[in-house]
């Protein structure tokens, strides 16, 4: 389902040029710097492609290979080591065996080729040595960076330019005609697609195959003898073989596609016979020449066009990989046995996790190896990838960071409501520093009004049928799935409405947040507050009870206590969640404020505690170890061992106060007396429950003392 979800996705994206959504072939990387070579391959300097800050920016290049141990080169763009033979951050550390790779990949790919892009970045390649890096003054920044290739007094970068190829997927090669077909399949017109001296024109077309004696057609395109069965110089000589060949490929490719250029190709194949050749003004010209195919009536080519394009994108590699149903797609092709690798997991290996593989031979079934077990194909892998590495990148502000969880979210079509999903999970801070005002408005008025239980209406310019998606990644050497989660964004609205009112709870003092993110809560259960101590576990299944409606975990109340314990802080997030937890387990819940008439013992023995404490600092003022720091932990578990004590203690604290502030003693005893009613003795022992209630007590009492204390002073 979640990976069906990202496909869609990433199909959405890549129609929009502004999505930032890598295109087919592509991928989004991190680059430093550009080189500036000269046609004969000289190095005429060093264009520095980070920002004000130094930082890369993140630009479309041909897609990343996957490797973790072995040396693999990218296309047209990578590392100093693969680049420049340097490797790491010491230029006194060459890499042989990293530079020749690179070298050997784009001497394969361009040595056929005319281009001068092509040829100066061959000469450049063939005449650098890394010595050569100590006379540049970017020596230091270039070690350990991300280089792509630019021609000198071009605005381009090589990987940019059209007749450079974009990759495995395409290719190059010299076309001479267009076979010109209706959509019945008859031959129509040939188009002469060469220049005024008879030379074929380059086209970009999909890949090539390898061949030597196998019979190997290529996709959409191929000389006279697969696309017409006709061979060499003399068209009384068929190739019944080739053309076999050529039409078994395109029959097993297209014969499901519901496209009319598909089904025009395939009933050009099925009335072509080889001896029609000879009724063709352009017979001599067309024998061994390569041809291409166009629909009567359209400018394009056939492997132009977007429905032919996805279909032999499918089946790239094709003959090397198994065959079976997508379970993404549903169509009957190759299946990709290993998937590309995903980036920006948190706690997962720098070169990246794959989602689906089968490392053991116990994930064997039937014989199946690898991710035969989860059939799915080439396109549709990289679809779901690219799609998932997009969202793990923090500047497109879809992706939350919980604990050791990484949470992405997106919706079904491109609407408003996405960027508001944002905000829900990660919180307002981020959307003050990147959104406009009235988008933060808009979720401030949002969030009162689910705080308040009013249900979202059309005045608030929202679409609540807009379906979202939720999936949570954990880290390893192959990535789990924590949490996926689908629904309307009405219901999002209405679950977080319920969130914010069980949380709603008196601020201790104003800059706090009033409608926190999860994020924040979870630090404040986290050791020094820092996010890499977060419990385990904790943040996806404070989400998933967001997201699904379900009960908040018993985890998050336990964490919230036990943090009390250890801190001796009670803060006003894990007041909240407390007051969250009774909310949801208790059919009485919790208030917001004091709550005098609360009768429960663990709430009137922390209001207690709390005025003891009061006491003790307006007798001593700050000490090294205040009341709270010393018997909190004790007080809210065994009260009978530390309030008979802490009660005598309060004589003192009192007696000294009220010689500084006559009727002090007067005002304590009464206070007191009006939380003790009716208690004779301390209980022995506080439950789970009854030591959250103490919590909550405390907190209440606490803020009501130091609010009464301000009324008083702006009496006097």
């Amino acid at each position: 389902m979640y990976l069906t979800e990202l496909y869609r996705f990433y199909d959405r994206m890549t129609q929009d040029p502004q999505s930032g959504m890598p295109p087919e072939g592509m991928s989004a990387e991190a680059i430093h710097f550009a080189l500036v070579i000269g046609e004969d391959g000289s190095l005429k300097g060093v264009h520095d492609l980070r920002d004000s800050k130094g930082k890369p920016l993140r630009r479309f290049v041909p897609a990343a290979v996957s490797r973790s141990s072995n040396v693999a080169a990218n296309f047209l763009w990578d590392k100093t080591s693969y680049v420049l033979g340097i490797d790491g951050r010491d230029d006194s550390c060459p890499s042989p065996e990293k530079r020749q790779s690179f070298l050997a990949l784009h001497h394969e790919r361009f040595d056929a080729c005319p281009d001068r892009h092509a040829k100066a970045l061959l000469a450049f390649l063939d005449h650098w040595r890394p010595e050569m890096l100590q006379s540049l003054p970017e020596r230091q920044a270039l070690l350990g960076s991300r280089l792509v290739f630019q021609l000198e007094g071009e605005d381009r970068f090589l990987h940019e330019e059209p007749a450079m190829d974009a990759g495995p997927a395409t290719g190059s090669a010299e076309i001479s005609f267009a076979l010109v077909i209706a959509e019945d399949g008859s031959l129509r017109s040939v188009r002469d697609l060469r220049d005024s001296k008879g030379k074929p024109r380059k086209m970009s077309v999909p890949a090539a195959r390898r061949r030597k004696r196998e019979l190997l057609p290529n996709m959409l395109w191929d000389d006279a003898a697969y696309v017409l069965g006709v061979d060499g110089k003399d068209d009384t000589r068929p190739s019944p073989e080739t053309a076999a060949a050529f039409h078994a490929l395109h029959r097993k490719l297209l014969q499901d596609a519901d496209d009319k250029h598909a089904r025009a190709l395939l009933a050009f194949l099925d009335r072509w016979q080889p001896e029609m050749l000879q009724s063709l003004p352009e017979r001599p010209a067309l024998l061994d020449s390569n041809l291409v195919f166009r629909l009567q009536g359209e400018e394009g080519f056939l492997h132009e066009h977007p429905a032919l394009q996805r279909i032999w994108l499918d089946n790239l590699d094709g003959q090397e990989c198994p065959q079976g149903q997508c379970l993404v797609t549903g169509r009957e092709g190759p299946i990709l046995k290993v998937h590309p690798v995903i980036k920006g997991v948190i706690g997962a290996q720098t070169s990246g996790a794959r989602l689906i593989s089968f490392t053991c031979n116990s994930f064997q079934s039937f014989g199946k190896e690898q991710s035969e077990n989860a059939p799915v194909s080439p396109r549709a892998a990289r679809g779901y990838t690219t799609a998932l590495n997009y969202l793990l990148q923090k500047e497109h502000k879809q992706v939350v960071r919980l604990g050791e969880d990484s949470i992405v979210f997106w919706t079904d079509r491109a609407c408003a409501e996405e960027s508001l999903l944002g905000a829900l999970f990660d919180g307002l801070d981020a959307t003050e520093q990147t959104q406009d005002n009235a988008l933060l408005h808009k979720v401030r008025s949002l969030l009162t009004a689910m705080a308040c239980g009013r249900p979202v209406n059309e005045e608030d310019g929202i679409d609540t049928s807009v379906h979202f998606f939720v999936l949570g990644l954990a880290n390893g050497s192959r990535l789990g799935i924590r949490l996926w989660a689908t629904d309307t964004f009405g219901n999002l609205l209405q679950r977080f409405g319920r969130w914010y009112r069980d949380l709603a709870i008196e601020r201790r003092y104003p800059g706090e947040e009033e409608h926190p993110a999860l994020w924040q809560l979870l630090r404040d259960l986290a050791p020094l507050q820092k996010s890499e101590n977060i419990p385990p576990l904790l943040g996806g299944q404070m989400l998933r009870s967001i997201l699904l409606g379900r009960a908040w975990p018993q985890s998050m109340y336990t964490a919230a206590l036990q943090r009390i314990h250890a801190d001796k802080n009670v803060t006003y997030y894990r007041a909240a969640l407390i007051k969250a937890h009774l909310c949801d387990t208790t059919a009485k819940g919790a208030t917001m404020s004091l709550d005098k008439e609360e009768q429960n013992k663990g709430y009137r023995l922390g209001r207690l505690f709390a005025v003891l404490e009061k006491a003790q600092t307006d007798a001593l003022g700050s000490v090294n170890a205040s009341l709270r720091e010393r018997y909190i932990g004790a007080a809210s578990t065994r009260p009978c061992l530390v309030f008979p004590q802490l009660l005598k203690t309060a004589q003192f604290h009192i007696s000294k106060s009220a010689k500084q502030h006559p009727g002090y003693d007067i005002r304590f005893s009464r206070l007191v007396s009006e939380i003790m009613d009716g208690m004779t003795v301390f209980p022995p022992v506080l439950s789970l429950e009854d030591q959250g209630r103490f919590m909550l007590g405390y907190y209440h009492q606490n803020n009501a003392l130091y609010q009464k204390k301000t009324a008083d002073d702006a009496e006097n």
